[in-house]
């Protein structure tokens, strides 16, 4: 049974979450038992984010488009970039890559042109980042900053070298307290609840 179709069809926020969970097991034991117990779907996983990028021929780099992000005010149609998204996708292709190492398997070239053209994060004129590559006005629309701030977990989880964590307090201090509207639900289900910052400093 689907919930909220609305929202729930179109979100993408998850789908690497195998990739991360599967390189938690790895570390906590790293093991050829491990990777033959996980690497299939590993690698299945990492398959449908390629397929899920789509090449911008004009600018020569992948995109991430036609879903809602974890911060749902932003709508699938007209979505492009959203940094939580990009980040998770450029860290879990790479964990996926060195899960094919540690298989003894040849790196896909094709995964490796994706991780080398995956589209920066976008940011603004004040270098803070946007909640979509087209989201422009993401600190004068209450849309984008009354929800899950999707730049907030870029600090957390997944820990990748995309993010600017110096940036991501300069973006911090200029919400404040008031403008992210802490008084409205951020929904417990989103990854909120995780994004403790321990990668930082």
């Amino acid at each position: 049974r689907k919930l909220r179709p609305n929202v729930g069809s179109f979100l993408i926020w998850q789908q690497p979450h195998f990739i991360y969970l599967a390189e938690l097991v790895y570390r906590a034991n790293p093991s050829d038992e491990v990777i033959k117990k996980y690497n299939h779907l590993v690698q299945e996983t990492a398959k449908f984010m390629y397929s899920f990028a789509t090449y911008d021929e004009f600018h020569g780099r992948f995109i991430l488009k036609g879903a809602i992000p974890a911060q749902e005010t932003l709508r699938a149609a007209t979505t492009i970039n959203p940094p939580f998204e990009l980040s998770y996708w450029h860290y879990a292709m790479n964990v996926a890559q060195q899960w094919r190492e540690r298989a003894g398997e040849k790196r896909n070239l094709e995964w490796d042109e994706m991780i080398d053209k995956l589209s920066p994060l976008a940011y603004n004129e004040d270098c803070l980042y946007l909640a979509a590559e087209n989201a422009v006005d993401t600190y004068k629309d209450i849309r984008f900053t009354s929800d899950h701030i999707g730049s907030a977990w870029l600090c957390g989880y997944p820990a990748d070298e995309q993010a600017d964590t110096c940036r991501l307090y300069e973006e911090y201090a200029s919400l404040g307290v008031g403008q992210l509207e802490l008084g409205q639900d951020m929904g417990l289900g989103l990854p909120d609840d995780r994004y403790e910052c321990h990668s930082v400093g």
